[in-house]
């Protein structure tokens, strides 16, 4: 489910990409905004990938001995 959410949401972002690009309204603002979206895209697998992999249910931020 997640993997075919984010495979449409990067169809979608690179859709909208041309869209801007061909209507001719391709300008800073939407260059900005598409980058935002496209950094939230990539950090969000990046969030995924680590919360899924983990052996534990809640990942160790710290173990015992790092806390004084």
């Amino acid at each position: 489910m997640i993997k075919a959410f984010y495979i449409s949401a990067w169809v979608l972002v690179g859709l909208a990409a041309v869209a801007l690009y061909v209507s001719g309204t391709f300008n800073a603002a939407m260059l900005v905004i598409l980058s935002l979206i496209v950094v939230a895209l990539v950090y969000g697998l990046a969030l995924w990938a680590t919360l899924r992999d983990t052996p534990d249910k809640m990942p160790k931020v710290f173990e015992p001995k790092d806390i004084h």
